[in-house]
């Protein structure tokens, strides 16, 4: 690969970054236009109901109602309710609180039915019924296999079996709960959301209202945070419905309850596993039967592929022999959907514990038995038999590993005790995650100004700052210009901007930054064309180096597209589409053009402290490595695996989303017990990460996504629990009441 001058320098600030620290930033609660209303929402008070009768003619009496809506006639609602705090109707008033005191003025009677909120009781037979899908509380079945796993036990020399789980069931708990602003001018309608997909879901408000894709003009600037969260447009939806019915604008912000119960969940995971290994630690069998609580609603990942989207348990370990059969199983808790990585937290939860106890059970360094068995660049695809586009996974473990102090730390189970008498355990864990690859919906719109700088209108949301200054480093590389040169223009504004795709699945910078690539060589196509007039040389004499366009056969015949762009008569605009998922170079074994998988890899090392008297655990040191292919935005780059770092550490100590059992109630909605790490749970000094440049052969510039990834090993916190103590913790958090009973004191 040629120098690069703008990718991956550190220097580099994101260019929305101003707007950020000085409030600038729009976010969809900041449209105040005139007369602007503002709703409530009625939540379930049962886990699980049918609404035999709904009326909301007081409501509707209320001084400074204007609007309100049930199931009737809004497409978001439900007769029937399958967890707490389901939405029942919404009320639109001139101001929250008179909104508020309108919904006690709706009267609604129920039929009670029976509820279940354990999936190991829903799964049984005779189980109540959860009422999401009326063949039952399991709502997929698949089943996956690979070799004959019968015959790899054959040849084990040794087996473990065990059930770990369930997993964290946790709101996403976003900065910024949904929010929407929504009015109406004739038959179109005017939508300000905080959005992970803006495309999408301008295509979801047409297809739920059943109104032409040209009269949704939605627009998302600021999002406050998404995390998997704001992948669905129920609340956008809601806005419009209310601000039809009102003739006015309408704002649907939710409060942190309603959104505790109202906004998506991180789905638990449960697994049965079965391994097998030989005498020298090569493993030959291995089966998984998963399980996946999806909650009492019907969003992804539900009745898709919640308990079937663990790759750690088929991809991330040479493993001929594979078996894994998949269940989701529906529960009336609040909905599950996306959450960062989706399944691959908790397929790294259940298979990391089974890959300790196995290095224990063959006496061999859990590290050690990890680089044994890894994947690499050589090993295709076990199932599609597909090559990786890049393989750094026991790059991210050793690095992990040795800036840990791994060798000189790691010990036999119980067998340190610090000073101060804590425990001492270290712990680690890898992730073969499925983001960070490429899709191919995605399409870029740049143009050049009359002094020379670039505007690209960018398809995306802004969820986590990042995205749009990657691209805006891809587009100054290709073209040859000051990275201050190149701008985001207008972004997630359906109205301007082409289709970029989600901020999902951390697919943007790889996907959305191939568009860019493309449309930035098609404008360098343009920009050397017009130089070359200007120059009175021929187009193929023509190049493009630092930011002029100069002559080949006479480089001392130079113009800057500065002065190009004041000249030509036209506004040049470059466009471009992403390519499809096939290598863009060969690497050894395959050529480009082949089709092929793109997966990032990451590993995380704890070290701990175990207070036995009190249950809580210290982080004494924590290390964090990512493979993201190439470096595009530094700054944002590490930012992502700083943060990731600290979500790492929330996941195994913190998040915990708790229901009273005899109702179904969420008995934490908000940020007092639904806790989130801050500076005071964080010593992000005793944190290193690194990011590992694998060159990706199939992203632009040779990088893959990271948002994700950088999230994924928590377990190796149980794992570091079980160093220290002997005891096994297999379900998260790790709270200091589960230490106690662990340890036999509770």
């Amino acid at each position: 690969m040629a120098e690069l001058k703008v990718i991956g320098n550190a220097q580099n600030l994101d260019k929305q970054s101003k707007l950020v620290v000085t409030a600038k930033l729009d976010f969809s609660a900041d449209r105040n236009f005139p007369g602007k209303l503002f709703t409530r929402i009625l939540p379930s008070p049962y886990a699980h109901a049918k609404i035999k009768s709904i009326d909301t003619s007081q409501a509707d009496a209320y001084p400074g109602v204007k609007a309100t809506c049930t199931y009737n006639d809004c497409p978001i609602f439900s007769q029937t309710l399958t967890y707490w705090g389901q939405e029942v109707a919404a009320v639109a008033a001139v101001d929250p609180n008179t909104a508020a005191r309108a919904l006690e003025l709706i009267k609604v009677e129920y039929e009670i039915l029976p509820f279940v909120l354990n999936p190991d009781d829903s799964f049984k037979a005779g189980a109540a019924s959860v009422g999401t899908w009326a063949e039952g509380n399991v709502t997929t079945e698949t089943k996956q296999n690979r070799g004959d796993v019968d015959a790899g036990f054959a040849q084990a020399n040794t087996i473990v079996e065990d059930t770990i789980g369930w997993s964290g069931y946790f709101h996403h708990n976003c900065l910024e709960p949904r929010s929407a602003v929504a009015y109406w001018v004739g038959e179109d309608v005017y939508i300000w959301t905080c959005s992970q997909n803006p495309s999408a879901h301008r295509s979801s408000v047409a297809n739920v209202l059943k109104m032409p894709q040209s009269r949704i003009h939605l627009v998302s600037h600021g999002t406050g945070v998404a995390q998997g969260e704001k992948t669905t447009q129920e609340h956008a939806i809601l806005a419009a419905v209310l601000a039809k019915k009102a003739g006015a604008p309408v704002e649907t912000h939710l409060n942190r309850t309603e959104y505790m119960s109202m906004g998506r969940h991180q789905y638990p995971g449960k697994g049965t596993l079965k391994m097998g290994c030989k005498s020298d630690g090569t493993i030959v069998a291995i089966d998984a039967t998963l399980y996946a609580d999806v909650g009492g609603d019907t969003d992804p990942p539900s009745r898709t592929r919640a308990a079937g989207y663990h790759p750690e348990t088929r991809e991330q370990y040479i493993c001929a022999n594979n078996r894994n059969q998949n269940y989701d199983i529906a529960t009336n808790k609040p909905k599950t959907g996306y959450y960062r990585s989706v399944g691959d937290p908790t397929g790294s939860f259940i298979m990391e514990i089974m890959i300790d106890q196995m290095a224990y059970k063959l006496n061999m360094d859990p590290v050690q038995f990890r680089l044994k068995n890894l994947i690499t660049l050589a090993n295709p695809h076990q199932d599609l038999n597909r090559p990786y586009s890049s393989v750094a996974l026991k790059e991210c473990l050793q690095w992990a590993a040795d800036n840990i102090g791994w060798s000189s730390k790691f010990h036999a189970p119980g067998a340190k005790t610090l000073s101060d008498g804590r425990l001492h355990g270290i712990g680690i864990a890898v992730s073969n995650v499925a983001k960070g690859a490429l899709a191919v919906s995605a399409a870029s719109m740049m143009h050049l100004t009359k002094d020379g700088k670039v505007y690209n209108n960018a398809g995306i949301a802004r969820a986590a700052g990042g995205t749009n200054s990657a691209v805006c480093h891809i587009i100054a590389e290709v073209l040859t210009l000051p990275y201050d040169d190149v701008m985001t223009g207008d972004w997630g504004n359906m109205d301007v901007c082409p289709e970029g795709g989600g901020q999902n699945g951390s697919m943007r910078t790889i996907s959305y930054g191939a568009a860019c690539q493309r449309g930035a060589e098609d404008m360098k196509t343009q920009i050397i064309a017009a130089g070359a007039a200007q120059l009175g040389i021929d187009v193929a004499d023509a190049d493009l180096k630092d930011g002029s366009v100069y002559s080949k056969s006479n480089p001392t015949k130079t113009k800057k597209i500065s002065e190009i762009a004041a000249a030509n008569s036209t506004v040049l605009v470059g466009r471009g589409y992403t390519w499809a998922k096939v290598l863009q170079r060969d690497i050894p074994g395959f050529k480009a053009g082949t089709a092929c998988e793109t997966k990032t890899m990451d590993a995380c090392a704890v070290e701990i402290a175990v207070d036995t008297e009190t249950g809580e655990i210290e982080v004494l040191s924590m290390t964090n490595a990512d493979d993201c292919g190439k470096v595009i935005f530094r700054k944002g780059a590490e930012g992502q695996i700083e943060a990731g770092s600290e979500h790492i550490l929330a996941q195994a100590l913190f998040y915990e989303q708790i229901h009273d059992q005899a109702t179904g109630a969420v008995l934490n909605p908000g940020f007092l017990d639904n806790k989130v790490t801050t500076f005071l749970d964080w010593d992000d000094t005793r944190c290193k990460n690194t990011l590992i440049e694998s060159d990706d052969a199939c992203g632009p510039f040779g990088c893959k996504g990271l948002g994700e990834p950088v999230l994924n090993a928590y377990v190796a916190f149980n794992n570091a629990f079980y160093n220290a103590t002997g005891k096994w913790i297999k379900t998260a958090p790790i709270t200091p009441a589960k230490v106690l009973q662990a340890l036999g004191k509770a």
